[in-house]
């Protein structure tokens, strides 16, 4: 296998963990939705996400990247906000 080939393998091995771990925990952002919903709180906790980018500062090895990690999770935390509203309504119709 020529490097290049191995080293996009190595990227859908890790694409494939990655899909796991984002499907789990996009399934505990439903259970978290529904907590919300039963104690009447918001789905957006502008503290929970402050928490996020600083552990994503915190655990990150290469500091560099930290900048593309905090773009990552952006992204993911924006996809959670929009799983738990639409968990939200579909608990309301």
């Amino acid at each position: 296998m020529e490097p290049l080939e191995q080293q996009r393998h190595r990227i859908n091995q890790m694409d494939e963990q990655l899909i796991s771990l984002l499907e789990e925990r996009l399934t505990v952002a439903t259970e978290i939705a529904t907590a919300k919903a039963r104690q009447h709180q918001p789905i957006y906790d502008s503290r929970r996400e402050a928490v996020v980018y600083e552990h994503i500062q915190k655990q990150a090895e290469q500091q560099q990247l930290v900048p593309y990690l905090t773009e990552i999770y952006a992204a993911i935390m924006q996809a959670t906000k929009k799983l738990e509203e639409d968990e939200q309504e579909d608990q309301h119709a």
